[in-house]
């Protein structure tokens, strides 16, 4: 199976790690990414996303977070971002969207890692920890990996209607398979903030 190496430019090798020296270069190389995330921008995120009020699929303040994820990544300076559009029975035809950007990779366009987090929450919920956390990971790593270059493809997947049934990931998934897009790894953030409460 092929084996994927982070590096300065993530790249995609068709073999091996060349030993423990790769791997202590591959820890360095992410150690300096790592040092890019700012907590200062989770922290904002989390903000603006626990003001929408909870974001509740199919609802104004769900449309409204949607509108504000697709800015950001807009902001970070992503031109390759679309809404993907479904629409569950379950609201009776209302539609729901995923929020969408790409970052082309130098050398193997095609082959894809998905990073990804539901960005809807439960009624009666500030839907902070799920999944703001989770959403605001995805957009931190976007800003930070968008001036690094990598030789496959990252999609950026913010998802909807997830409390429901999952529905924005499997419409995702049904896209991606009838598409035969090859995906490498996928990173799911869900409820990364979270705190064990042992009072209840």
């Amino acid at each position: 199976m092929p084996a994927a190496t982070l590096a300065t430019s993530l790249r995609y090798e068709t073999h091996d790690p060349a030993g423990p020296a790769a791997l202590t270069t591959a820890q360095s190389i992410l150690d300096s990414v790592a040092a890019l995330i700012r907590l200062d921008s989770i922290q904002s995120y989390l903000s603006r996303l626990q003001a929408f009020n909870g974001r509740v699929a199919a609802t104004s303040s769900n449309w409204d977070s949607r509108d504000w994820i697709q800015s950001k990544f807009s902001d970070f300076g992503y031109d390759s971002i679309y809404l993907d559009q479904f629409a569950p029975s379950v609201f009776g035809g209302t539609p729901c969207y995923n929020v969408i950007a790409t970052k082309l990779g130098v050398r193997y366009p095609d082959i894809h890692i998905l990073v990804g987090a539901h960005f809807d929450g439960v009624p009666g919920s500030p839907a902070v920890d799920d999944n703001g956390t989770g959403t605001a990971a995805v957009l931190e790593i976007a800003r930070v990996l968008y001036d690094i270059p990598t030789d496959v493809s990252i999609v950026f997947a913010t998802f909807d209607a997830e409390e429901y049934g999952l529905f924005g990931a499997a419409h995702y998934a049904e896209t991606a398979i009838a598409d035969c897009e090859t995906i490498l790894v996928m990173w799911n953030m869900d409820m990364i903030g979270h705190f064990s409460n042992t009072s209840r």
